[in-house]
């Protein structure tokens, strides 16, 4: 075996450090650091390091270098927010907290409301409408709607030309915006309608995140293109720049006009409820005939076919019916010649809906009729007030009776628990307590005049008077900003004086608003009553007289005008059933307005008669009076014919 050698080479230390510089990739400023601190003596620390300019520019590239600063900004803005989101959430917890006080109030009385109502799993099943009901009216009262009255009011303003016009100056804005620039409008009007925080909040809102009308034109995404981002940069822009503004004043204009748009919509089912008389076949007959005349003669034709049709007085009576209902539901224009646009729109919006469109034709067609008809017996009325007649509508279950001098009155436009709270509003003695407690919110609250507004709606709607002066002892804040400052570097101010002086006044406002709601009920309940006597009242129609009793009653009237003491030899000769028509008529208006009323001429009971009637009321008034004065004569007699009668025969017994 041959022996195996191995050899190692040692490399020298001069080689090995030779080496390591020209392989070393580090920067001179190291060479320079090792020789300082190599140096004997005193050193310095890192830390003195932290305070030199050159080191903290290395910091500073080295942190920008590696992304540490962002991370930093990034963390200091999570903490920052996290912290302010905190602080918000304690806020909102207060505030919860005094709302959930406040709304205990509101749901004690739900519960106790709830508790007094009485629920059923029963079906009820809806009456049908009988045809003989349908008979009845030309346009039958609507009670029921297939939406709500907020939503309807809502409908009818998004179709108001003041709305299409902002519509237009949107549109050209969201179609440079959104893929869907007709989805986006439909979501704008329903943010501007349900937003409760006011019209910068909604531009705020749309400023953060415009999507939520929909999805934007171009895309954010560099695998799109730099054309679709350039339209994305182009359409966040066109937001900021043209859309927020827009839409605030969208909402400001949506918000300003909605509670007139709800106001309109109740009247115009408050209008919807009322209904319009049907009229007999002989009204009919005659409206198509003078009609006819109308079309082939011209003016001069109708009116001369309108002296004759208006001979009938239960003819004009039923027209005349008729266009005061139409009058009441539309409008005093609706259906003739000064048709305007608001006209329009009623006529438009009052009918009832679904309605077949050759109906609502022929129904246009009669409705002109009768307010043509009904115009040119106003102006007969008004050249001689002796041809003024009472409107009466057509009463198919009547038989062959004379039409009412004055119908019954059985619908109206309010319903009792709403005229019955105006009146109470109105009546005297609430409206010293409401000044009352005005007085002493004057020194509680900066705006007497809200708060006590607020309450006196809390009272209308319905809400205990003890439950809103606890509420307010509470938290008094919560109906108005309170007058001085409750800061404690304020107490010993005049802010902190007035304070005090506005919380000691509390008690007194306490007392006050449950004084005003002791008067309110009073009120309420006393005027409730009221107006359903007055409606009982005024559903007593008076009879009407024949062609002879009329006659002899003008005969009479026109006596007494002249000679008033002739009236009872005059009265004596009258026809026996005369005299019965006559009672029936005076019974009928001791029971409307009270007895003799209108012998004595009192003048309230011009209340107990709708204002369509009232003209034709006062004009037969003296008549009325002069009936009832006969009557009493021809009872006067009658009890003077008795007496006599009976001292006959006791003589005659005596004489026996």
């Amino acid at each position: 075996e041959r022996n195996v050698w191995t050899a190692k080479q040692v490399e020298a230390e001069e080689d090995r450090t030779a080496r390591i510089e020209r392989e070393s990739h580090r920067p001179d400023l190291f060479k320079q650091l090792v020789e300082r601190l190599s140096r004997s003596g005193a050193k310095t620390t890192t830390l003195d390091y932290e305070s030199e300019p050159s080191y903290q520019a290395h910091a500073r590239d080295f942190a920008r270098l590696r992304g540490i600063n962002q991370l930093a900004e990034a963390a200091a803005g999570i903490g920052e927010g996290a912290g302010r989101r905190l602080a918000w959430l304690a806020e909102k917890r207060n505030e919860l907290a005094k709302l959930w006080e406040r709304a205990s109030v509101a749901l004690g009385f739900a519960i106790a409301r709830e508790r007094s109502i009485a629920y059923s799993d029963q079906r009820i099943e809806a009456p049908a409408r009988e045809p003989a009901d349908e008979s009845r009216y030309l346009l039958a009262p609507v009670t029921r709607f297939a939406r709500s009255a907020e939503e309807d009011a809502r409908l009818a303003q998004l179709s108001s030309p003041a709305v299409k016009e902002r519509e237009a100056a949107l549109q050209r804005v969201l179609e440079r915006i959104y893929r869907d620039p007709e989805a986006a409008m439909t979501k704008l009007h329903d943010l501007a309608s349900a937003s409760k925080t006011g019209s910068r909040a909604l531009g705020d809102v749309m400023a953060r995140s415009p999507e939520q009308l929909g999805l934007l034109r171009g895309s954010a995404a560099l695998v799109d293109g730099g054309a679709a981002r350039r339209e994305r940069a182009t359409a966040q822009k066109a937001v900021t720049e043209e859309l927020v503004p827009l839409v605030r004043a969208h909402a400001v204009a949506f918000k300003r006009s909605a509670a007139s748009f709800e106001i309109r919509e109740e009247r115009r089912r408050a209008s919807m409820t009322l209904s319009v008389p049907a009229l007999s076949e002989r009204a009919m007959a005659r409206l198509g005939e003078i009609e006819a005349v109308r079309a082939h003669g011209g003016a001069d034709a109708y009116k001369k076919a309108f002296a004759l049709a208006s001979e009938d007085r239960a003819v004009v009576q039923e027209i005349k019916a008729a266009s005061e209902a139409l009058t009441a539901r539309f409008g005093w224009s609706a259906f003739t010649e000064k048709t305007d646009t608001v006209a329009e729109s009623n006529m438009a919006d009052r009918l009832p809906e679904g309605m077949d469109p050759q109906k609502r034709a022929e129904l246009k067609t009669l409705f002109e009729s009768v307010r043509r008809f009904a115009g040119a017996q106003h102006q007969v009325e008004r050249q001689d007030r002796s041809r003024i007649v009472a409107p009466a509508p057509y009463q198919s279950d009547a038989g062959n009776t004379l039409p009412s001098m004055l119908p019954a009155v059985t619908e109206f436009r309010q319903p009792v628990e709403d005229e019955a709270r105006q009146r109470a509003l109105d009546a005297s003695h609430y409206r010293q307590q409401r000044v009352a407690l005005g007085e002493i919110a004057s020194r509680i609250w900066r705006d007497p005049a809200a708060v006590v507004a607020k309450m006196e709606d809390l009272l209308v709607k319905g809400f205990a008077a003890e439950r809103i002066a606890a509420a307010m002892s509470d938290a008094p804040d919560a109906y108005g900003a309170v007058r001085g400052s409750g800061r404690m570097m304020d107490r010993h101010l005049a802010t902190g004086r007035e304070r005090r002086e506005a919380t000691e006044a509390l008690p007194a406002a306490a007392a006050e608003l449950r004084a005003l709601g002791s008067a309110y009920a009073g009120a309420m309940e006393a005027q409730r009553q009221a107006v359903a006597e007055e409606r009982r009242l005024m559903a007593i129609a008076i009879p009407g007289l024949s062609r002879p009793a009329q006659e002899a009653l003008e005969t009479l009237a026109a006596e007494a005008n002249k000679n008033a003491r002739g009236l009872n030899a005059m009265v004596g000769a009258l026809d026996p059933k005369i005299r019965e028509e006559f009672s029936a008529v005076s019974r009928a208006l001791d029971a409307r307005f009270g007895r003799n009323a209108i012998m004595r001429g009192e003048k309230d009971s011009t209340n107990r008669v709708p204002p369509a009637q009232r003209e034709a009321f006062e004009a037969m008034r003296a008549s009325l009076r002069v009936l009832q004065q006969s009557v009493r004569i021809d009872a006067g007699e009658k009890i003077l014919s008795e007496r006599r009668m009976r001292t006959i025969n006791q003589a005659r017994g005596l004489t026996r």
